[in-house]
């Protein structure tokens, strides 16, 4: 991430930073970075949250697994790390991502 996250704040596994309002005990919440889905327990160590749904990924040929739904099916996305332009393809339930060309 960018940065640490502050007081309150939970950190995804993508690496993007919910805000303090998301934190709330017994909330649910859904990342804006990747889709992962959840709720926020509090415990003895603070603030922890619990992840219910993690979406499909698929592996760009770097290596990074991208989050991707089979409803991307025919979109392009680019890889953050590398800079690769993808094709999502979707087939019998499965996703995959192809180089465009």
């Amino acid at each position: 991430p960018p940065r640490k996250p502050g007081l309150g704040e939970i950190l995804c596994k993508c690496g993007e930073i919910m805000p303090p309002r998301t934190s709330r005990t017994g909330r649910e919440f859904e990342c804006k970075g990747c889709g992962r889905k959840g709720h926020v327990l509090s415990g003895p160590a603070g603030i922890e949250a619990v992840f219910t749904y993690e979406p499909p990924v698929a592996a760009c040929p770097c290596g990074v697994e991208l989050p991707v739904s089979p409803d991307l099916a025919g979109q392009s996305v680019e890889c953050g790390a590398c800079g690769r332009v993808l094709e999502v393809v979707a087939k019998d339930g499965r996703v995959r991502l192809r180089e465009r060309g």
